[in-house]
C-alpha cells in the first residue's frame, strides 16, 4: 500500500518575453547610422540584459550585426554603426 502526503504548493508567475523597444529611430550621418530607442513598456517580468541589431535593404532580409558599434549590445538604448560604406 502506498501512502502519499501533499505539501503546500505555491505557484509563482513566470516571466514572459519583454516587449520590443519603443520609438525606434535611425538617422544617417554620412556613412554612419545612429539607432535610438526608448525602453519597452514591459520587461516581461525579468530584467532586459541586451538587444540584437540587424540590418538589411528589404524587410525579412536582415542579418544580425556581428561587428561594429551595434553588435553585441548590452542593455543600451543608443548605438552607432560605422560600417556602412559600400554596404548598400
Amino acid at each position: 500500500m502506498w501512502n502519499f502526503a501533499i505539501a503546500d504548493v505555491t505557484f509563482a508567475e513566470c516571466a514572459s518575453v519583454p516587449l520590443q523597444p519603443q520609438n525606434l529611430a535611425a538617422n544617417s550621418e554620412g556613412y554612419r547610422a545612429v539607432l535610438t530607442s526608448q525602453i519597452p513598456s514591459s520587461d516581461g517580468g525579468s530584467t532586459v540584459t541586451g538587444y540584437n541589431a540587424c540590418r538589411g535593404v528589404i524587410s525579412g532580409g536582415e542579418t544580425l550585426l556581428a561587428s561594429g558599434g551595434c553588435a553585441n549590445l548590452g542593455n543600451v538604448l543608443t548605438c552607432t554603426n560605422t560600417e556602412l560604406a559600400g554596404s548598400f
